[in-house]
């Protein structure tokens, strides 16, 4: 190995460690503080779990307050008397925002969110099961009956 071949080498390596400690740094001033909260109706016990990257946790709840909301929180928040807190605050660099939220929603009885739960998605494939169960019954009586192809 020769004096040009160390050359490009140290080269190399400066221009990489440099690299990676920019990306890292840029990466990290991106970090973002994400917080699972909980709006809890206290008329009748149910909950609604969500997520945010807001900084207050009030603005996201004033987003579920207005008319053109369509998420499940649009049930509590109409009934008038709830309240919210903040389950956990972490950083997105440390912790998956998904999986964590669902974790919290299938923890949490009478919760009411329909995107990540899994029991009301469980029920939905049974529906759906059931509804082509139907329909196939349908179209072999209509094939029987009248001896013509319903498809």
């Amino acid at each position: 190995m020769n004096f040009e071949d160390t050359n490009i080498f140290v080269d190399t390596f400066n221009f990489l460690r440099f690299f990676l400690e920019n990306y890292f740094l840029c990466y990290i001033i991106k970090m973002t503080n994400i917080k699972i909260y909980k709006i809890k109706d206290l008329t009748n016990g149910n909950c609604y779990i969500g997520s945010t990257k807001q900084h207050y946790v009030s603005k996201r709840i004033s987003r579920h307050r207005e008319k053109d909301n369509k998420c499940e929180s649009r049930k509590i928040i109409q009934n008038g008397n709830y309240e919210y807190e903040i389950l956990e605050s972490f950083d997105e660099l440390f912790k998956n925002r998904i999986n964590t939220e669902k974790y919290y929603i299938n923890s949490s009885e009478n919760c009411i969110n329909k995107r990540l739960n899994d029991k009301y998605i469980q029920q939905q494939k049974i529906n759906n099961l059931e509804k082509q169960r139907k329909k196939y019954q349908y179209n072999k009586v209509c094939k029987e009956l009248f001896l013509i192809d319903v498809y």
